[in-house]
């Protein structure tokens, strides 16, 4: 049987949940799981090959690699479904997610987006203006609200990406400690020619405290500052300006919420302005009108 998507799993210490995410699948026919390990430990690795032998289709990388975003790179590289879908291991699928995006198979689309679901107890949690995005755009079907998706959802999971459109155009993860999915997220929505989103939900993402994104040491806010900076070099060259304006609830206010950021976490003017610093370097404007409006906008759509 040709396989038609693979799902492409970043792992580390953490096969009891892997164990779940699988098992949420009813329907595992016509896909190849790619679980990609991080120098699990020998019992952790133990548990994985249990699993690869109650699975056939599930295979075990353990190459030399560290990271999430290398391991999701050697996913790619190894994948031989039509199309990928990633996961995080503590999260789960619909049970019926086969169903949902067999009707997408044979079709044209680039990327295919689906409503996630957010069972995260902390309702001020950033994935919450994901959900609300699609609320959005199912409620409005228009441009600007297709736009708002395709550059602000900026996670790999929750999406159907066809392989030969990551491949040819050589999208990469970052090898960041933070944020090592925002760039490949950003490239594919921006670069696609013909996306759809879809009001069907095909995964839950559950939250857990030792996730990177609750990290706030200065090694990963540091780790994310590269990302913002490159993320907004990138979408100042490749999308135009009216689009970011009218679409894009995050570009302009990024750099003015990473300088507040750095001073309400560290609380040091100097450190500050060394972030200040940077974005000044790459000729990233701060203090703007844009930036304001940008970041009071983003404000009130969490409370809609």
């Amino acid at each position: 049987m040709k396989i038609k998507y693979s799902i492409i799993i970043p792992h580390k210490n953490d096969a009891s949940n892997l164990k779940k995410l699988i098992e949420s699948l009813c329907d595992l026919r016509e896909c190849e799981i790619l679980i990609i390990d991080d120098h699990s430990t020998l019992s952790e690795r133990e548990k994985l090959d249990i699993l690869q032998r109650k699975y056939t289709n599930v295979m075990i990388s353990c190459s030399n690699i560290t990271g999430a975003g290398a391991a999701r790179n050697l996913g790619i590289s190894i994948a031989r479904g039509q199309w990928l879908i990633f996961a995080d291991s503590d999260d789960r699928f619909d049970r019926e997610m086969n169903k949902k995006i067999s009707k997408y198979f044979e079709s044209n689309y680039d990327v295919i987006y689906f409503k996630p679901i957010i069972k995260v107890s902390n309702q001020n949690d950033y994935r919450f203006f994901f959900k609300g995005i699609f609320d959005r755009y199912l409620l409005c079907p228009v441009s600007i609200n297709e736009w708002t998706i395709r550059l602000n959802f900026d996670v790999p999971w929750s999406k159907m990406i066809r392989t030969q459109y990551v491949k040819q155009n050589d999208f990469q993860f970052s090898n960041s400690l933070k944020q090592n999915d925002t760039m490949f997220s950003e490239m594919v929505g921006i670069n696609a020619h013909s996306v759809k989103i879809s009001d069907s939900s095909i995964y839950a993402v559950i939250d857990r405290a030792s996730s990177t994104s609750h990290q706030l040491s200065k090694e990963y806010f540091e780790s994310s500052l590269k990302i913002i900076i490159e993320s907004y070099i990138y979408k100042r060259n490749h999308v135009a300006t009216h689009r970011l304006i009218e679409s894009d609830m995050a570009h302009f206010h990024s750099p003015l919420y990473a300088i507040l950021l750095s001073l309400k976490h560290y609380k040091s003017v100097v450190y500050t302005y060394r972030v200040y610093s940077l974005f000044k370097k790459n000729k990233i404007p701060i203090f703007t009108w844009k930036a304001y409006r940008s970041l009071i906008r983003r404000s009130h759509f969490f409370n809609i």
